[in-house]
């Protein structure tokens, strides 16, 4: 299934933006190579030097007044431990001096977290959607919006150099959707799926949240009273060969516009930067890998009584009832 999802026109199809990105891409290429050569040897040392890039390239697009850190364990208010994360996106609101101290990062002060993979398998990406479930449980519900409802106040996603299928006519893409869909079967909430797996030479998969205006088929007439809602979520990927830059279009801009994006949900001050990135690294078409359908009874009665009143199609609107995220 091809979609036209949300997203802006480019400012050029030779933006300066996309050949920065491109040369970002081209670096932790050519990081992954000289890793790669090495592992065998020192593998521990081979994982270190590939999250010290993620954090670098992270530092380096996200907006600057998020921390980043590596390595540690996300506690919740209630002292419940997730596993260990390589890397950590901390809230500008976090105490400095809790940087300092051991790495054990408060989950109300987390914004996103990543496990960072070398070379990516299907174990991987089970274990990080395995991964995903627990730490999402670390926050606490937030009510009021279908937003801070659906979506989990930290975001997590896989972040890997390439992958591990690379033999002749082995389908990587293929591959990846199939050892996601086994693994998110039976997830029983949205906001507990993973947010993002980006493969730095293949694609970027993004979950995209939806809450789908449906007219009842038995009316006779489009009236308000006949409309049903549902929430859908697709995991979607950029086509880059379908976009008109696709030479400097790379699946590392479509994270840090996706990451970004999702980051001013709630930070008003990533909102400029997430339009901008969204005009030029958006263009084209994408790819549906998953979707689901979820009963509008997961949303809390108050919210669910709002939603015919309060929810609108304007994506650059961030109050919480915007209908795509």
């Amino acid at each position: 299934m091809i979609l036209k999802l949300f997203g802006g026109t480019p400012l050029s199809t030779d933006h300066a933006l996309t050949q920065f990105i491109s040369q970002a891409s081209a670096t932790l290429e050519a990081e992954y190579n000289r890793i790669f050569a090495t592992t065998t040897q020192d593998p521990g040392t081979a994982g270190d030097q590939g999250e010290a890039n993620w954090k670098k390239f992270l530092e380096d697009w996200l907006p600057s007044h998020f921390h980043v850190e590596t390595k540690g364990q996300i506690i919740s208010h209630n002292g419940s431990l997730s596993p260990q994360v390589d890397i950590v996106v901390l809230k500008p609101s976090y105490p400095k001096k809790l940087l300092n101290e051991k790495k054990i990062w408060l989950a109300d002060g987390v914004a996103a977290a990543f496990e960072c993979k070398n070379t990516l398998t299907a174990k991987h990406i089970k274990d990080a959607v395995e991964t995903s479930k627990r730490i999402k449980k670390l926050t606490r519900r937030k009510k009021e919006t279908p937003v801070n409802e659906l979506r989990s106040g930290i975001f997590y996603g896989i972040l890997a150099n390439s992958h591990s299928w690379k033999v002749a006519r082995s389908n990587p893409l293929k591959n990846v959707k199939k050892a996601f869909v086994s693994a998110v079967e039976g997830i029983e909430r949205p906001e507990l799926l993973i947010d993002v797996i980006c493969v730095a030479d293949l694609a970027c998969w993004m979950q995209q949240f939806r809450v789908e205006r449906k007219f009842n088929s038995q009316s006779q007439d489009h009236d308000v009273n006949s409309v049903e809602y549902s929430i859908d979520t697709v995991m979607a990927r950029h086509l880059y060969k379908s976009n008109s830059f696709s030479e400097n279009f790379k699946p590392i801009g479509s994270l840090i516009t996706h990451l970004t994006g999702l980051l001013a949900l709630h930070d008003e001050q990533s909102r400029d930067l997430a339009k901008c990135y969204d005009n030029i690294f958006t263009e084209g078409s994408y790819e549906n890998d998953w979707g689901h359908c979820w009963s509008l009874e997961l949303l809390s009665p108050s919210v669910r009584q709002m939603i015919p009143d309060r929810s609108h199609s304007s994506w650059h609107v961030w109050d919480g009832w915007q209908r795509e995220f």
